[in-house]
């Protein structure tokens, strides 16, 4: 019995004395965006002294890695686009766009043990770390600095995995924009806990072009067997959903998107127990890089999924930032990302979270052909969200 308390003691004194290793954060982030201008220099703090030799990091486009892998792989990480591979979700005319990822869009990247720096000049301190970039990042673009492990603290405690750090400039004003009234698709990927999913959500924004400001309703877009008699479906998909892109196949409607231009396979629902709407409105400007700028102040998101009572998910101070621009075929493209201050499942939890978006315009005929087979893409006005 002695011997046993002995133990318990040394091991609750050594918990006591636990030092953990060196963390790291951005200086002035709230959240994941930075108010400052792009061509400031970034700074990144530590928690503790560490050994300078055992900093490595790279700084990367956030969109160009985390959201296009739904699950949260990096390209240079096991397990990058295995679901999607697995899913069939490689192969056809739109293939995911892991599929064909060559790697990670470095801006900048740095190693202690050579004190070597690439796309940057890297000032390291005891607890500080300053980068200033050569090419200034992007406004609305969504970047990751991922300080690599083996980052070591003065008491010799080391890192054994990758640190993420989410940054996002949202340093722009309402103004004159391009951004054009009509249907849209919008791809959220929330990666890091409390809540883990994919929202995948057709809207109609109305857009006040001189103003700079718009107003949208975003309903649920789901897989349901409402699409299976589609040309060149399976036969007998039910109670699965016919997939056909980028290649026919019989699915789960919980299945994950691989890309957003799957949203075929989608239709509109918002009424529970499949689906539901909300309401948002932001900001958007013309920027002098040729991209449209589009944001969000803290709005809120509050919607009840499943039968009964159902499950209340509350978004609190959702703030929303993206770039979008038109392409060779006259179609809107744009990526940003998503920051919650706090989570709460049925009035629980107190947990930030934060995640990429991809959101893209709807020629005519496509959202025609998405409303054929049910709801339509409803518009501001129509439904009342706050309807249960």
């Amino acid at each position: 019995m002695a011997t046993t308390l002995a133990g318990g003691a040394a091991a609750l004194a050594s918990c006591e004395t636990f030092d953990p290793p060196p963390k790291a954060s951005i200086a002035g982030a709230q959240g994941t965006f930075l108010e400052g201008s792009p061509g400031d220099p970034l700074v990144l703090r530590f928690d503790e002294a560490f050994q300078k030799k055992s900093l490595r990091f790279k700084v990367v486009r956030g969109d160009k890695a985390l959201d296009i892998d739904p699950e949260g792989n990096l390209p240079d990480e096991d397990g990058y686009c295995v679901a999607q591979r697995d899913r069939g979700q490689c192969s056809g005319e739109a293939p995911a766009p892991c599929c064909k990822n060559e790697g990670l869009v470095q801006l900048a990247s740095y190693d202690g043990a050579t004190g070597k720096a690439e796309g940057a000049s890297v000032e390291v301190a005891e607890q500080a770390v300053t980068i200033r970039f050569d090419d200034s990042p992007k406004i609305a673009v969504p970047y990751l600095v991922v300080v690599e492990s083996g980052l070591e603290g003065l008491e010799g405690n080391t890192t054994l995995v990758r640190q993420r750090l989410e940054f996002t400039y949202r340093a722009f004003l309402p103004g004159p924009s391009s951004l054009p009234t009509g249907p849209y698709f919008f791809l959220f990927d929330i990666a890091p806990p409390p809540l883990q999913q994919q929202l995948r959500l057709y809207a109609w924004l109305n857009v006040d072009a001189q103003q700079g400001t718009w107003e949208g309703l975003f309903t649920d877009g789901n897989r349901t067997t409402a699409l299976n008699d589609r040309p060149g479906c399976p036969a007998d998909c039910a109670p699965n959903a016919c997939q056909l892109f980028p290649a026919p196949a019989c699915v789960k409607p919980s299945t994950n998107m691989g890309s957003i231009d799957e949203f075929q396979d989608f239709i509109p629902i918002k009424d529970r127990p499949v689906g539901y709407t909300f309401l948002g409105a932001g900001y958007t400007a013309d920027l002098p890089d040729g991209t449209t700028g589009i944001g969000t102040p803290p709005f809120p998101i509050d919607i009840v999924i499943g039968s009964g009572n159902g499950v209340r998910i509350t978004a609190v101070d959702t703030v929303i930032i993206g770039q979008i621009s038109q392409d060779n075929s006259g179609r809107w493209r744009g990526s940003g990302s998503a920051t919650i201050a706090k989570v709460q499942v049925n009035s629980i939890g107190e947990e930030p979270t934060t995640g990429t978006l991809s959101f893209m315009s709807l020629f005519p005929e496509e959202a025609a052909e998405v409303e054929s087979y049910g709801e339509p893409i409803y518009k501001p006005g129509e439904v009342d969200p706050t309807a249960e």
